[in-house]
């Protein structure tokens, strides 16, 4: 089977800030730093031309997925070290999401990133820092042949919170195995080990014995 090479779904991200990057200025001669009185308003001009894109694309057929530009924000846990990946503390399923919230350090970004979680429709479930340190974030949701999947390890399905476990057990099948060696030595859990591939089947595709 054939996979065009065009597509009928783009993904575009509402710019919260917009400028100049020096890092790309080396190699990008196309970047004009703007001077005088175009310097104001630059965020809400560019955020009005990637709408009216949109607009125009979806006017002819073409889904447009659109998001807000990323929330950043700076975590601590332990001695005061920052969390290296946000998919340790950070879980999005198709309907809900789990986070340890507690290890964002300003409150006020932890706020936004548990509002904006609510508002994207999900149901959000916190988890403590104890729970995260045993994994308990690092999964991933997935489509099995008779439902929802939610693979993640053995120490992180024991170190859920039972509420917890309950609200997502609702929601899909928890397939859980010991990964004690990749999570002691590797420092990581499930999520780091899988990444999902959205291209089409095909014949002759073996499975793992």
């Amino acid at each position: 089977m054939s996979t065009r090479a065009d597509a009928d779904t783009v993904l575009m991200i509402r710019p919260a800030e917009f400028g100049c990057d020096p890092q790309a200025a080396a190699s990008n001669a196309f970047q004009r730093a703007p001077t005088g009185a175009r310097q104001s308003g630059i965020p809400e001009r560019a955020a009005e031309e990637v709408q009216r894109l949109a607009a125009a694309l979806a006017r002819h057929g073409i889904r447009v997925i659109l998001e807000h530009d990323l929330v950043a924000f700076e975590t601590r846990h332990g001695a005061g070290r920052p969390i290296y990946h946000t998919n340790v503390l950070l879980a999005l399923g198709p309907d809900w999401a789990v986070v340890s919230a507690d290890v964002i350090a300003q409150r006020r970004e932890r706020a936004a990133i548990v509002a904006r979680l609510s508002e994207s429709g999900r149901n959000v479930i916190e988890i403590p820092v104890e729970t995260m340190r045993a994994f308990g974030a690092n999964v991933l949701s997935l489509r099995g042949a008779a439902g929802a999947v939610i693979a993640l390890s053995t120490r992180a399905l024991d170190a859920l919170p039972r509420s917890a476990r309950e609200r997502l057990g609702e929601r899909a099948t928890l397939v859980a195995t010991p990964l004690t060696t990749i999570e002691d030595v590797g420092g990581g859990s499930a999520r780091c080990l899988l990444c999902e591939v959205h291209l089409p089947r095909t014949t002759g595709e073996g499975s793992p014995s």
